[in-house]
């Protein structure tokens, strides 16, 4: 045999042997990957059901065997079986539930905080209404202006009308510029005196929206209002929900802040 053809056939026999060592390895990592992954370990589960409420004994509970890469450190083990004896449930359980820590954290401390936080947020919230209403009341109280005479839509030779629309989505409490709005064309049928005629478009540019509009929508005076001194019951009721949130969330701040300092100081 030629030294060439020996020497070719040495190299293909070498090469032959490191794939299959190199398979040999990949493989035998996988397979004890897997078998780690699916090694059985022990949790607790429940052996029958437990009503909301009901204490936890050591005959309701029970061992189950998960899949390694299914068990998380959110699960009971067994060495930990004497935490959960004698703890109420916080929800209904099923037999064969699979019990978690979180199911029974302590919230003796978060339910405290709450009551009494949750009657100064509650005032804080009334006297913000409170301060709306009568701010609107006073502005009502006052003599109002005749208002003008709506002025009556010119029907066009095709039997449309010309009036404002909007170009853009606009939120509720916007204050309107000339960039929002259009002109557009509506059937007279179904055009009423609500709708803001496109001669007086100059009228409710910086009139504040009391309602939602999306684009093409055609704008009715009953859909603004004014934007410094606001009168409308829509303008009223969204002022005082803004104000309410507004000084809750304010009050919640504060008084938690003062339970926790109280907490630390005990």
């Amino acid at each position: 045999m030629k030294p060439e053809i020996r020497s070719f056939l040495a190299g293909m026999v070498l090469s032959s042997a490191l794939i299959v060592v190199f398979c040999f390895i990949v493989v035998s990592h996988r397979v004890w990957r897997m078998r780690e992954q699916w090694e059985p370990k022990p949790v607790v589960a429940l052996s029958a059901d437990l009503p909301v409420g009901e204490p936890i004994t050591l005959e309701l509970l029970t061992q189950r065997s998960l899949p390694a890469s299914f068990v998380t450190d959110s699960m009971v083990r067994p060495d930990d079986v004497h935490k959960l004896v004698g703890r109420p449930a916080p929800v209904s359980l099923q037999a064969g539930d699979v019990l978690l820590w979180g199911m029974f954290a302590d919230h003796t401390t978060q339910d405290a905080c709450f009551q009494a936080v949750v009657s100064k947020v509650n005032a804080a919230g009334d006297a913000a209404r409170d301060g709306v209403l009568a701010r609107f009341e006073e502005r009502m109280g006052t003599p109002l202006p005749t208002p003008e005479p709506v002025p009556a839509l010119t029907a066009y030779a095709l039997g449309e009308v010309s009036v404002v629309v909007l170009k853009s989505k606009v939120p509720k409490g916007t204050v309107l510029d000339r960039s929002m709005l259009d002109v557009g064309m509506w059937p007279d049928a179904l055009a009423t005196a609500s709708f803001v005629p496109a001669e007086r478009l100059g009228d409710v540019i910086g009139a504040r929206t009391v309602v939602e509009l999306q684009p093409k929508d055609a704008l009715m005076w009953q859909m603004l209002d004014d934007a410094e001194q606001p009168r409308r019951v829509a303008s009223c009721v969204s002022e005082a929900n803004g104000a309410i949130d507004e000084a809750r969330a304010r009050a919640t701040r504060k008084e938690t802040a003062a339970f926790v300092r109280g907490q630390e100081t005990q």
